[in-house]
C-alpha cells in the first residue's frame, strides 16, 4: 500500500488542508491549516482524521494540489 501526504487547497475558499492518501484515495485530512503550518516537514506529523475524508475524495475537483516552492539560494 502506497501512503502519501500532500497539501491541498480548496479553490473556492483558499483553505489549505493536509491530505493523507492510501493508493491515491483520500483516507484522512487535517485542517484547515494556518499558513505557518504549511511546511513539507510537518506533513508526517499531523493527526490525520478519517472525518471529512470521504467528502474530500468525492469532491476532488474542488481542490488543487499545493506545491511548495523552495527559493533559490544565492551562491557564496
Amino acid at each position: 500500500m502506497k501512503i502519501e501526504h500532500e497539501f491541498w487547497i480548496e479553490r473556492s475558499t483558499q483553505a489549505v488542508w493536509a491530505i493523507e492518501l492510501h493508493d491515491d484515495v483520500v483516507t484522512g485530512c487535517y485542517g484547515p491549516l494556518l499558513l505557518d503550518d504549511v511546511e513539507d516537514d510537518l506533513l508526517e506529523a499531523f493527526d490525520y482524521s478519517p472525518g471529512g475524508a470521504a467528502w474530500i475524495e468525492m469532491n476532488r475537483d474542488r481542490f488543487g494540489t499545493l506545491k511548495l516552492a523552495v527559493p533559490d539560494m544565492p551562491e557564496t
